[in-house]
């Protein structure tokens, strides 16, 4: 019955997980019930790095650990949200899109593509500021369930509308067309 977050990266400085962390522990603090998996490279139960830091923030019944894994449009379909606690260095986050057109809403950090992807679909936060992070978080798991699955469907019809392969690829296409064209000129 708890609020279910996700976050699919690989366990890096970039991608946020110490606030991530964090975060959860200020929500738990404010006794919001949330859960967290996290999918991704060196992050599963017998990596001793992030399980080392998620016990030591006394959070351990709080996260699942499913490490690198082939299902991940199964387990996006089964989040209340997405949350993306990137530092630095992003470009467009291709799981945000993911975890949209699989009908779950996102709370991103404000880097690269990020606010474009989301845009009034879901939140957006600074990089590196787990306050604001759990704020976002604490909200979306407030909303009734009705706003959520509404929230979703709209997230994934802003990724179907906006980043369908084949629109990407008719782009990309004119892209170079219209390049060809100044070059030949």
């Amino acid at each position: 019955d708890r609020f279910l977050i996700g976050m699919a990266a690989r366990d890096h400085p970039v991608k946020g997980h110490d606030r991530l962390i964090e975060a959860v522990g200020l929500l738990v603090s404010r006794h919001v019930d949330v859960h967290v998996l996290l999918v991704g490279g060196g992050v599963d139960a017998e990596d001793g790095d992030i399980k080392r830091r998620i016990e030591a923030a006394g959070l351990g019944e709080r996260f699942t650990l499913l490490g690198q894994r082939d299902d991940l449009p199964v387990l996006m379909r089964s989040l209340d949200l997405y949350v993306s606690a990137s530092t630095w260095s992003e470009a467009f986050p291709l799981v945000i899109a993911e975890a949209m057109a699989s009908g779950v809403p996102a709370v991103a950090t404000d880097l690269g593509d990020c606010r474009d992807i989301v845009d009034t679909t879901g939140d957006i936060v600074p990089p590196n500021n787990a306050e604001a992070l759990a704020d976002a978080i604490g909200i979306a798991s407030e909303r009734p369930k009705e706003a959520r699955l509404a929230q979703g469907e709209a997230a994934r019809e802003r990724v179907v509308s906006n980043y369908a392969l084949n629109d990407i690829v008719r782009r990309y296409e004119s892209l170079h067309a219209d390049l060809a064209m100044k070059r030949a000129a």
